[in-house]
């Protein structure tokens, strides 16, 4: 794998966290994650990504680090849509219950049944 997939991958694994703890948590964390989603969704990628590349350099790998830093949105979008369906979840609700802390039931529970859509739909 080169180093621009592994920047990738890490960074879809940010993204769907920051979406999880976004639609998990709700109230104003969520209004400000979302908030600074939609900024990014109102500009246009391929002019970010052009805005990115000239930053970093020529070069394929600087390409594709700058077209993954600009499509992020929609991905956080989807993690946050899938989380705010499985937060009042009845298996949730039961892991709440037996006392886990909040980090376990989000990357114990929640991530794991949201990466499926994240990936499939993305």
């Amino acid at each position: 794998m080169t180093l621009a997939g592994l920047l990738v991958a890490m960074l879809l694994v940010v993204v769907a966290a920051f979406g999880t703890v976004s639609g998990y948590y709700g109230g104003l964390v969520d209004t400000v994650f979302m908030r600074l989603t939609d900024i990014f969704i109102s500009f246009p990628s391929l002019v970010l990504a052009l805005a990115f590349i000239a930053a970093l350099g020529p070069g394929l790998e600087h390409a594709v680090v700058a077209i993954a830093l600009t499509s992020w949105p929609p991905i956080a979008r989807l993690a946050r849509a899938e989380t705010l369906s499985l937060r009042k979840a009845d298996f949730v609700v039961a892991v709440e219950l037996q006392g886990a802390s909040t980090s376990r039931i989000i990357l114990r529970h929640i991530v794991p049944m949201c990466m499926s859509s994240v990936i499939i739909r993305r």
